[in-house]
Parts: C-alpha cells; sequence; structure tokens
C-alpha cells in the first residue's frame, strides 16, 4: 500500500491500469495519505 501511495497518475497508466479503476485508485488513496501527514 506504501508503494501505491507514491505512485502517480502516469505510473499507474504505464502499467496498463485503464482511466476508470485509475481514478478510484488515486480518489482512494489521496485522501488517507493527506489525513496521515496533518
Amino acid at each position: 500500500m506504501a508503494a501505491l501511495r507514491q505512485m502517480g497518475e502516469s505510473d499507474l497508466k504505464d502499467m496498463g491500469v485503464p482511466m476508470g479503476p485509475r481514478k478510484k485508485i488515486l480518489l482512494a488513496v489521496g485522501p488517507q495519505s493527506k489525513q496521515r501527514q496533518i
């Protein structure tokens, strides 16, 4: 999970993740990482 938080949209795209799942992954991971930084 830590590696997934470090990935950006371009990384997921390069791995062949389609746009829909890619957006869902970024939305799911984004808010959690922001909460932990506060």
